[in-house]
């Protein structure tokens, strides 16, 4: 659910979609887009004023997305999660993934 910081009240319903925990958030630098991580790897984009899903999901993270970030000019999102794991199960690297 979307808040108005200033009045403290919900704007709309919730964005729904993702279908495992929501691990990160992050606004366009114009505002119109925010794009949402999961535990499950699943990124998704969304327009902000019509509340809907940008195509489809965006995926390639095999493992939890823990970080969003889009660059300056909102043309390109980074990504950032653990990239791997070791035979205990132990995460053992991380990686960034660049999406346009």
């Amino acid at each position: 659910m979307t808040v108005d910081v200033r009045s403290r009240q919900p704007v709309g319903s919730p964005l729904v979609g993702h279908k495992n925990i929501v691990t990160s958030v992050a606004f366009s630098p114009d505002g119109k887009l925010v794009a949402s991580a999961d535990a499950s790897g699943t990124i998704i984009v969304w327009d902000v004023e019509a509340r809907t899903m940008i195509g489809s999901p965006l995926s390639g993270h095999e493992e939890p997305v823990h970080i969003l970030a889009f660059s300056p000019d909102g043309r390109m999102l980074a990504s950032g999660g653990v990239g791997g794991r070791d035979v205990e199960g132990t995460p053992d690297k991380g990686e960034v993934r660049l999406w346009t």
